[in-house]
């Protein structure tokens, strides 16, 4: 491998994109010099004996400078490159577009986003892509697809839509391939039959964490997702490239039912959509951990709006402040889940020897004391899967609101306005979040936790929701 592979050379697209690569590769290249300065003399004794060990303690320390002067120098070139590229982001993110791979800025068009989508399948029971484009269910009749086709066709035809024409041609490849008989049944054999029997992961977490009223906003949590993507058997693709569509659609999903949600605020007024938003986040309170989906979502949704909003002000200076907080709150996030995960495992091992020890024994008062053990377990358990689906909720919304507010089929004022929308939906969450807490006696998280896990394993065992 080339040495200058080791070190990240990817372009930044402004200056605070290139200090954080910059201050990987520095970090690369001590950890680089510090394994040469010890490795080498080890390599060298042990291939000729001690008369070796000089020479090889040379070398080891050239090295170390080498792999330290290579990151500082990689460092600097990112440091000075982003500094140049900061003008053109700032412009370019004034005009709402997006940095991609391959060092360039360009127009963003969510519903073309999902038709790159339409030959993918996840292998785990989700709606197919091309029954998804057309907006109808995979027991829609041919009559029920034609309609959809036509309505759809209106909306995203090149003559009206801002898009260069993908969306569309992969609509017409999803109406022809559905509207004829054996071509549908065809697709649906390839792409859409779920594998029968097994555990569905996906229901399992569905079920415990009680989110059928928040599925819109979360979609399939990462964990299901990638315990799926690791068990369920691969068509011919990369789990890793798997896994990472699995999330992307995940994201595009999110962010059209945003995108639907905030067109009910440009439609129907202000009043109304506050009405609404109250009467959703009150529903969403009656599920089990109602609260706890309120805030995250909530606060997750405020931070990108307001980020949003901030790099569209005068100079875009006040995003900065927002984009730090958004930053710190993940990693925090990230933080707690690290130190859960300590903890947990600590408690599980410690559970774990105790039961062992008392294993031959089967009298009452062990067996009372076994499931005592495991009471005592559960609430690590609990705290490190409340943890994970912060994060993973916390980052999904960031990016389906991020898509969401870089979509180029609609002007610069009318994706301000679906911001001031997600600002209003936001308050209205945390503000029902909030007064819920005030006045309702706080349950036994832990308590229900356990027992909707013990529904959640037979209805994921027996695919029953």
């Amino acid at each position: 491998m080339n040495v200058t592979d080791m070190f990240q050379k990817t372009a930044p697209r402004d200056i605070f994109h290139a200090v954080p690569l910059a201050a990987k590769n520095v970090i690369k290249g001590g950890l680089f010099g510090a394994l040469s300065l010890v490795m080498s003399p080890v390599g060298f004794y042990n291939h000729c004996g001690p008369l070796c060990l000089v020479p090889g303690a040379i070398i080891g320390v050239l090295g170390s400078f080498f792999f330290a002067a290579k990151g500082v120098f990689i460092s600097l070139i990112q440091l000075l490159e982003g500094m140049k590229n900061t003008p053109g982001a700032f412009l370019n993110r004034r005009r709402g577009r997006v940095w991609v791979e391959g060092n360039e800025w360009k127009d963003y068009f969510l519903e073309e986003d999902l038709a790159s989508l339409a030959n993918f399948f996840d292998g785990a029971g989700a709606a197919l892509p091309y029954y998804q484009l057309l907006g109808v269910p995979p027991s829609a009749t041919t009559k029920e697809i034609k309609k959809a086709f036509r309505q759809k066709a209106k909306e995203s035809h090149p003559d009206k839509s801002k898009d260069n024409g993908e969306h569309f041609r992969v609509l017409m490849e999803a109406y022809e391939t559905l509207s004829e008989e054996t071509s549908r049944l065809i697709y649906d054999e390839a792409n859409g039959a779920t594998e029968e029997g097994g555990f569905d992961f996906a229901l399992f977490f569905n079920v415990l964490l009680d989110s059928e009223r928040v599925k819109n906003y979360v979609g399939k949590f990462w964990i299901a997702s990638l315990i799926e993507t690791f068990t369920i058997p691969n068509n011919k693709e990369n789990l890793f490239e798997k896994f990472g569509n699995r999330q992307r659609k995940r994201e595009i999903e999110v962010g059209m039912y945003l995108k639907d949600k905030v067109d009910s605020f440009l439609k129907d007024g202000v009043d109304e959509f506050i009405r609404n938003s109250r009467l959703e986040a009150a529903e969403i309170t009656n599920s089990a951990f109602g609260n706890k989906f309120l805030k995250i979502i909530g606060t997750a949704l405020k931070l990108q709006a307001k980020e949003f909003l901030g790099s569209q002000s005068l100079l875009g200076l006040s995003s900065n402040g927002v984009w730090l907080k958004k930053k710190l709150n993940v990693g925090k996030n990230r933080f707690v889940i690290a130190g859960k995960t300590f903890k947990t495992v600590g408690a599980l091992s410690k559970t774990v020897r105790k039961l062992q020890e008392s294993r031959h024994d089967e009298d009452d008062n062990n067996q009372m004391q076994n499931l005592q053990l495991l009471e005592e377990a559960a609430p690590n358990f609990s705290e490190l899967i409340w943890s994970m689906i912060t994060n993973d909720v916390t980052v999904t919304i960031h990016q389906a609101c991020s898509k969401l507010f870089s979509d180029a089929t609609a002007s610069m004022k009318q994706r301000l306005k679906r911001a001031e929308a997600i600002v209003i939906l936001s308050d209205e969450f945390l503000r029902t979040a909030a007064i819920k807490v005030d006045n309702k006696v706080k349950r036994d998280e832990v308590k229900v936790f356990k027992n909707r896990a013990e529904v959640a394993f037979f209805k994921a065992a027996n695919k029953e929701w």
